[in-house]
């Protein structure tokens, strides 16, 4: 890629264990998901989305590949600049949760334990959810839950899954 790799970065660490050639790509592949930055707002038919986010996402590239290949001292700085971008750009972009979610999985790697990341992590969810409640945002997993009840009324041969992932084999609509 573009960046020098640091011995101690999340990729130095993967190559030294895993092989050079495969783990350097990984960063490049997980940008797939950036997709529902874009994807969010096109769906909901929002409008004056576009600019915002191809601005917050020119800023956000740089951090990502440095939050990857540069020295793990850095990883919480970038984590928390990508989450901050998260929170200027959702108030504009539903998508912007997006960047919120890459700098939790960023944060897994900036405490000195386990523990302590995962405090920094309760800490930045917290916050954006403070900041969906001031947005007056609504509670997605609550609207869900009522469209499944919806469609299970008209659903035969149903089982839900232990996994929370619905099978429809053998499944008809009623």
């Amino acid at each position: 890629m573009f960046f020098k790799i640091a011995p101690d970065s999340v990729i130095g660490r993967s190559c030294a264990t895993q092989g050079y050639p495969r783990s350097r790509w990984i960063p490049a592949v997980m940008l797939v998901w950036t997709i529902w930055i874009f994807a969010t707002p096109a769906f909901a038919d929002e409008k004056g989305w576009l600019w915002p986010t191809l601005a917050t996402f020119a800023v956000f590239l740089p951090l990502y590949f440095c939050a990857y290949y540069g020295p793990r001292t850095r990883i919480l700085w970038y984590a928390l600049a990508i989450g901050a971008l998260g929170f200027a750009l959702t108030p504009i972009n539903a998508g912007g949760q997006c960047y919120v979610i890459y700098a939790c999985a960023f944060l897994a790697f900036t405490g000195p334990t386990l523990r302590v990341a995962i405090r920094y992590m309760l800490a930045l969810n917290t916050l954006f959810a403070l900041e969906l409640m001031l947005l007056h945002a609504p509670w997605l997993f609550v609207g869900h839950m009522k469209q499944q009840v919806a469609i299970r009324k008209r659903v035969q041969n149903f089982a839900l899954q232990p996994t929370y992932i619905y099978y429809f084999n053998n499944v008809s609509l009623g």
